[in-house]
């Protein structure tokens, strides 16, 4: 029993006091990790040593970026012209610009891989993919002269040509008929 308490305590003989601790987040740590920190918690009793602290990161979600494992996705979109006919472009990844190959006739929705410029495996050394899913960008606003050589194009292709709606009207049909 405490006689005469301070103060400050109350006679519970331990001061609050706020400390900063550095921690070191391993580079690839995924959303929900915990860590423990040794002797980083509290002080129950002023002649026990501090208790753990566990912390739980989250990690923060990107605008361009998402991951999947340790992997690393994105949207990039392209021109008509790059994905007809290929080529070399910049693409952003986790570490600044870097180049890709677009293969001639590349699809909407084609998902291309960048081999390890994705996230670094924690256990396994090394580091994930960079996947980066092509869409196509349709110009909405054409010259005369761009009209004409669009349509020149689609004759030349065959006008009335449009595989992905004939392949679905095909399926429609075969359920129909």
């Amino acid at each position: 029993m405490v006689v005469n308490p301070c103060k400050t305590c109350r006679g519970a003989g331990l001061l609050g006091k706020t400390r900063t601790i550095e921690i070191t987040i391993p580079a690839g740590v995924e959303n929900g990790t915990t860590r423990v920190v040794e002797r980083g918690g509290n002080c129950v009793r002023g002649d026990r040593p501090p208790g753990d602290l566990e912390l739980t990161i989250r990690v923060a979600p990107h605008d361009f970026f998402r991951r999947i494992g340790d992997d690393i996705v994105c949207s990039l979109p392209i021109s008509f012209a790059q994905a007809a006919l290929g080529g070399d472009i910049e693409i952003p990844t986790l570490e600044g610009k870097g180049r890709m190959r677009i293969p001639p006739g590349t699809q909407p929705g084609t998902v291309l891989r960048v081999r390890n410029k994705g996230i670094p495996r924690r256990l396994a050394g090394g580091r994930g993919d960079q996947l980066v899913e092509v869409t196509i960008e349709v110009p909405t606003q054409l010259t005369p002269t761009q009209k004409e050589l669009i349509a020149k194009l689609a004759q030349d292709l065959g006008e009335n040509v449009q595989p992905q709606q004939a392949s679905f009207m095909e399926k429609l049909k075969s359920l129909f008929g």
